[in-house]
């Protein structure tokens, strides 16, 4: 069976690849730097502004970088980059933090996000329980 390959490619594999490449202008740039201007990068690695725009927005969701209009994108400590993502640990250790301190810290934040999710789930089912004997 012969598979078609796409002329051109898909837009997610753009946003993958431009990904890659602001992580290494992230780490190179370091904590409190500014990166490029959106049309320098978009130059860079030859896409659009759109696929630009997409891949700076999966960074800021992980708070990996600040993107303020008009001032320009600014490079958090990698220390607050959201570390529950499996990219963001291998990133945080190319840009130069002990391995097993991310892991350590990630390990951390699982527990704490357990605990925060267990009492209100506690929460809900006693007040269950307690609303079904009232019933009763």
């Amino acid at each position: 069976m012969h598979t078609h390959k796409p002329a051109v490619a898909r837009p997610h594999s753009l946003v993958a690849k431009t990904l890659d490449g602001l992580i290494e202008i992230v780490i190179a740039t370091g904590a409190g730097g500014r990166i490029p201007t959106q049309d320098e990068i978009s130059k860079r690695f030859r896409v659009s502004r759109t696929v630009l725009r997409e891949a700076l927005s999966k960074l800021e969701l992980l708070n990996v970088i600040t993107v303020r209009p008009k001032t320009g994108t600014t490079v958090n400590a990698s220390a607050e980059w959201h570390t529950v993502n499996a990219d963001v640990v291998s990133w945080r250790v190319r840009a130069g933090e002990k391995s097993e301190d991310v892991i350590n810290g990630t390990v951390s934040l699982a527990r704490e996000l357990v605990m925060q999710h267990r009492a209100p789930v506690a929460e809900a089912v006693v007040a269950s329980f307690r609303a079904k004997s009232r019933q009763a």
